[in-house]
């Protein structure tokens, strides 16, 4: 076995599986083989929609990147199947594509965060 094989896993969950959880660190990502999820976050005790995502996707790899807790919450729409990234593969291949790919990637998830707390801020919580 690979240690691809080693790290890398699928994983099902069911409608209304929460997949991860706002605020909590982050030790996987995942792509979505089939099904659905729906990303969001809390604004003024009220529940926010961020996105839907779908086959093919990812989600979750901010947390991995620059090792911060979720900015999201993630539920299963419907049956959904994952590919696990792990940290420890997530990490590796980070260490592979070198320094300047690795510190452009945290900058991209700070300024994305950044935008996502303006967002926040700006919008009325029942606004969607």
């Amino acid at each position: 076995m690979d240690d691809c094989q080693k790290i890398l896993s699928r994983e099902f969950f069911p409608t209304g599986a929460v997949i991860i959880r706002y605020g909590e660190p982050g030790t996987r990502a995942f792509i979505i083989e089939f099904g659905e999820i729906e990303t969001w976050t809390m604004v003024n005790r009220r529940r926010r929609q961020l996105g839907v995502v779908a086959s093919g996707d990812i989600f979750g790899e901010m947390a991995l990147i620059d090792n911060q807790p979720r900015v999201a919450s993630a539920i299963a729409l419907n049956g959904t199947a994952c590919v696990i990234i792990h940290d420890t593969l997530f990490h590796n291949k980070m260490d592979e594509a070198g320094p300047f790919i690795a510190g452009l990637l945290r900058v991209f998830v700070r300024i994305i965060r950044s935008l996502t707390e303006i967002s926040h801020m700006n919008k009325p919580a029942d606004a969607a």
